[in-house]
């Protein structure tokens, strides 16, 4: 009822994927094809629980200049959309690892219930756009020693650690929501990050937006930073910034960001639409 790309059920046994006769996983399709620069795998309306890590690896890379695309349902509001869910929060247990991969795409889909909800490992030239990272053991998003990664319009939020954690990267966070993460919303370790356009929130006390390494580097401007109650708008080296016009005077970031509480509407079911009332 409420497919979008297929018109029948998934069966591991379908050794030609088509829309009338679909494979059941994502693992079945990694495992039996090698996709290549310009392939898509589309992925329906769904649930999908994962008992072991879903690796994305070098034998399905695409081209910076030619993707391979993973794309998840469209039909959210109705269907729920593509949700794949670890089941599993113990240490090591990742909803999606893509590592030493280029070149690849992923969008429309919700990932939860794992220590980590998708992690970017030695990679170059990964789009991550309309994806949900929500309720991890640990980060939401975890990018690690990667180049030309590009997160759009993502969401993290209520993960136990930070919502994304860049590790020696250059990376890109554009037009996106960090929510509602224990310990705040970005850590940036080392390397470069980008933030623009987005909604960024901590709620606990001395806990920060940004939390930076000595030898990070930070370029933020034109969005929205909520340090709720006694949350801290970012920590550099040790060193706290509790308020926005601090941050922005002595580390010339955020000059033209906002500093409120951006009244979405419930926050708490994943609705980040704006009240239509205060």
């Amino acid at each position: 009822l409420y497919d979008v790309y297929t018109t029948a059920p998934g069966s591991p046994t379908n050794w030609v994927a088509t829309s009338n006769r679909p494979l059941s996983s994502l693992i079945h399709a990694l495992s039996r094809y090698d996709l290549e620069p310009g392939d898509t795998v589309w992925i329906d309306s769904g649930y999908y629980s994962n008992s072991v890590n879903l690796t994305w690896s070098r034998r399905h890379s695409g081209h910076p200049t030619n993707y391979v695309s993973v794309i998840g349902s469209t039909n959210a509001r109705a269907a729920g959309g593509t949700i794949f869910d670890r089941g599993n929060t113990n240490a090591g247990t990742l909803g999606w690892l893509l590592q030493n991969t280029r070149g690849v795409a992923v969008s429309n889909v919700t990932i939860r219930g794992a220590h980590v909800g998708i992690q970017v490992d030695t990679c170059s030239f990964i789009s991550l756009g309309r994806l949900m990272a929500t309720d991890h053991a640990s980060n939401g998003i975890r990018a690690v020693s990667s180049t030309n990664v590009v997160f759009e319009r993502v969401l993290a939020a209520r993960n136990r650690n930070c919502g994304l954690a860049s590790v020696s990267n250059y990376a890109v966070l554009v037009q996106s929501v960090i929510w509602s993460n224990a310990r705040g919303a970005i850590e940036v370790a080392y390397g470069s990050l980008s933030v623009t356009q987005s909604v960024l929130h901590s709620y606990a006390a001395e806990q920060p937006i940004y939390a930076l390494g000595l030898f990070s580097e930070l370029k933020a401007d034109y969005n929205d930073l909520y340090a709720q109650d006694a949350a801290y708008v970012a920590v550099v080296s040790n060193y706290p910034y509790r308020s926005s016009i601090r941050w922005q005077l002595e580390r010339s970031n955020d000059v033209n960001s906002l500093a409120h509480d951006p009244l979405f509407n419930n926050p708490a079911n994943d609705d980040y639409h704006p009240r239509s009332a205060a």
